[in-house]
């Protein structure tokens, strides 16, 4: 029976326990290098996007994302979205010399 008549026999749990299984088996290096060809690191901007309902706060990205980068003047206004999504409120700051 040659691999391909094998794996057509397979039960899709059973070949996702063998390809599990395969991948393992390989160095980290390996590992590494296979990857970097099967999901090449994204470029570019990314795009964000934040919802609530009563319960959550979610934060969605339009792919996979191993961490962020930006200005901190976009890390306050990220956090702020964050922070009003959950419910909270922000009232203007008085400027003290204003009366």
């Amino acid at each position: 029976m040659t691999p391909e008549q094998l794996f057509s026999t397979m039960t899709e749990k059973q070949k996702l326990v063998l390809i599990h299984d395969v991948f393992n088996s390989f160095t980290p290096g390996f590992k590494k290098l296979l990857l970097e060809e099967l999901l090449p690191e994204p470029t570019g901007p990314v795009d964000i996007q934040i919802t609530s309902n009563d319960d959550a706060v979610r934060v969605t990205f339009d792919r996979r994302v191993a961490w962020l980068n930006f200005p901190k003047q976009y890390a306050l206004q990220f956090g702020k979205m964050l922070m009003e999504h959950g419910g909270a409120t922000f009232e203007k700051a008085q400027n003290p010399t204003e009366k």
